[in-house]
């Protein structure tokens, strides 16, 4: 897995450290050659002279502070490699965290992948003949930066895809923590460096397993989730307004009063989901999967839903004004009260469908080739839908 190669990372920095100790003894060679140098200068005669006096102050001050500098130079490249160095070891903790058998566990090393990731640290010490002047500048000045960032970002994507394990809880904390740790994150990154939820660098839950989530009333809004499993999820009032669900899986998910306005729905599967009270107002929903799920009070209006799969779906009471539905399976759906104004049933399967008191029936676009077999009106209703068939062929 990739984000194992953080321990081989561990190991690479603890043998730099050991590089870096070495050349803290060279440094300090180096300066107690200048102070044997220092020495043999003042006992030469034309310094011992009145009238040079001043030069040798001069040496003395600049030996002084190229002393002081070094020794200062010293103390804080020990000290941010001590910082960075504890840094490695919460971030191999959080890796074999990960590893765990325990979900508690694991949710907690996705935790900490976080912390790790956002800690603003001091630049990590640089290597060459002037490595030393250079890195003091930029630790006087404060310059920081986020040096384990873009490792705990590949490390927390990479875990979010692989498959999760069974619990016999009802809900699962992994994925519940990587929904919620994701969230946060895209949320720093924004605020940090301006990014928009929809940075390719932020797509955290393409493909994830967030399945048996426990996370409703969650902003998602604008975020990118090709191919997510959301199965089994609780995700009651969630806003996945404008949000990529391309081909998702929703299966047996709680999206009730959720908001899915405008988002890409493409062969998203849904089935036995319930969508009560939902809002999905101009989803592109081609080919998309709701059988047996329950549409109760929700709304569809001006949502293009061609080619999908609604058998034996609940849409009571159900806005679906102006929706296109051309080519749907839509056996056995209960359509009782649902608002049926403008939408266009064409080539549809409705054998066995229900349209009992379906409001504005008579307004309904179009059944031109659609399968009206078997369904269940009043003889009103039936004679309102047959001769709207047959005007439209």
């Amino acid at each position: 897995m990739k984000w194992m190669t953080s321990l081989s990372k561990f190991f690479k920095r603890r043998k730099k450290h050991e590089e870096l100790k070495d050349k803290v003894i060279q440094v300090n060679e180096a300066l107690q050659k200048i102070n044997d140098g220092y020495n043999e200068l003042v006992q030469l005669d034309i310094i011992k002279k009145k009238g040079n006096q001043r030069l040798l102050k001069n040496i003395t001050a600049v030996a002084a502070v190229i002393s002081v500098l070094f020794g200062y130079q010293q103390y804080l490249e020990r000290n941010i490699e001590s910082r960075i160095d504890n840094q490695e070891q919460i971030l191999l903790f959080a890796v074999n965290s990960l590893e765990s058998n325990s979900s508690a566990v694991r949710a907690t090393g996705v935790k900490t992948l976080e912390s790790v990731a956002f800690n603003y640290m001091l630049i990590e010490p640089k290597t060459g003949i002037l490595s030393p002047i250079g890195n003091l500048y930029c630790w006087i000045i404060n310059k920081r930066e986020y040096l384990f960032l873009e490792r705990t970002r590949a490390v927390f994507t990479d875990f979010a895809k692989n498959k999760r394990q069974n619990t016999n809880s009802e809900y699962n904390p992994v994925s519940t923590s990587l929904i919620l740790v994701g969230l946060n994150w895209i949320e720093k990154e924004k605020q940090k460096f301006a990014k928009e939820r929809t940075d390719p660098t932020l797509w955290f839950f393409n493909n994830a397993d967030l399945s048996k989530a426990n996370s409703p009333l969650k902003n998602f809004n604008n975020i990118w989730f090709s191919k997510v499993n959301f199965s089994n999820s609780m995700l009651r009032g969630c806003d996945f307004r404008n949000s990529y669900l391309e081909k998702a899986i929703f299966d047996g998910a709680i999206l009730s009063s959720c908001r899915l306005d405008s988002a890409n729905m493409k062969g998203t599967s849904l089935n036995s989901t319930k969508l009560n009270f939902a809002s999905l107002n101009a989803v592109r929903g081609k080919g998309a999967i709701f059988q047996n799920s329950d549409l109760t009070n929700a709304v569809l209006d001006n949502s293009n839903f061609t080619q999908s799969n609604f058998e034996n779906a609940i849409l009571r009471t159900t806005s679906l004004r102006f929706c296109n539905f051309k080519s749907a399976v839509l056996r056995e759906v209960d359509f009782m009260n649902a608002d049926l104004e403008g939408v266009n049933f064409e080539n549809c399967d409705l054998s066995g469908a229900s349209f009992m008191y379906a409001r504005n029936i008579d307004k309904i676009k179009s059944l031109k080739g659609a399968n009206i077999n078997n369904i269940k009106a009043t003889k009103d209703e039936l004679i309102t839908l047959k001769i709207i068939q047959n005007e439209k062929n």
